[in-house]
């Protein structure tokens, strides 16, 4: 009986992860008419991408030294196997409304589309040497640092109206990230300002903010996507020189403004000394 089949196999899977509980029919409809190879990697991965967090933390605590070994011993072991591994549960945590919503009609994790076809550290390592990949090309290419008075150069030609409504949209864009940022939650500011202005590895970012890696992950792109909601509205349909150099403003004003502390501090919005 196909039911008994799938009762048995999250049985096993229960065993497998005695910490994550997802109920049987949450499984069979995830599991659908799928014969995986890795049926309790499944289970797992469709819990965490059901946002039951003590999947998320158990994937954490099986398979995060696993892969980052093995990112140690890939070609491109100069870039960090801590922060890719972060990256990669990043990625993973993305929102992927099309394939559906969990029981509080949130949308599912883009993990959910894991189908337990390989091992799931191995879908994990094959998203981490993604992005390590995607990097290594970004900086093969140089990077392209776009300064405010470059982008003054770029319109001195120009109309003088063109002129001042582009150091208009310079100015609201600025301002806009400023406010973004002062909107947050003093841990996501200081996650933000930690790793992005600071460099502090993510991991020791975490450490430093109470967080174990996989939370670090999840709270870091909340932060990236409150930061992206509040922004958008100042941000026209395509980027372009004047506005990539005022978010660059915006963030250079940010940092002198704020500074971070300790997350359990407070606010971050007292001004730098």
């Amino acid at each position: 009986m196909v039911a008994d089949r799938v009762r048995q196999l999250w049985q096993a899977a229960q065993a497998a992860w005695p910490r994550v509980t997802w109920p049987l029919g949450a499984y069979q409809t995830h599991l659908g008419e799928t014969t995986p190879t890795h049926p309790s990697d499944l289970y797992v991965a469709g819990a965490a991408g059901h946002r039951i967090n003590p999947a998320w933390s158990a994937i954490d605590e099986a398979y995060r030294d696993m892969v980052i070994r093995r990112l140690q011993r890939s070609p491109r072991a100069d870039l960090d196997p801590e922060d890719l591994w972060s990256e990669a549960v990043t990625r993973m945590m993305r929102d992927d409304p099309e394939n559906g919503t969990n029981e509080d009609g949130e949308p599912v994790m883009h993990i959910a589309r894991y189908r337990g076809l390989t091992r799931l550290p191995w879908h994990f390592l094959a998203a981490a040497r993604t992005i390590a990949i995607d990097r290594h090309r970004r900086r093969e290419r140089g990077p392209r640092q776009v300064s405010a008075e470059a982008a003054a150069e770029v319109a001195r030609g120009d109309d003088p109206a063109t002129v001042s409504g582009q150091r208009e949209l310079a100015d609201v864009l600025a301002a806009a990230v400023i406010k973004a940022f002062e909107t947050l939650e003093a841990r996501h500011q200081f996650l933000l300002a930690a790793i992005y202005r600071d460099g502090l590895g993510k991991a020791d970012a975490g450490q430093v903010a109470g967080l174990s890696p996989w939370q670090t992950s999840r709270e870091l792109r909340k932060a990236e996507e409150q930061l992206r909601l509040h922004v958008q509205h100042a941000v026209p349909g395509q980027w372009s020189p004047e506005t990539r150099a005022a978010w660059d403003r915006g963030w250079r004003q940010c940092w002198d403004e704020l500074t971070p502390r300790d997350p359990e501090d407070g606010p971050l919005s007292e001004p730098a000394t």
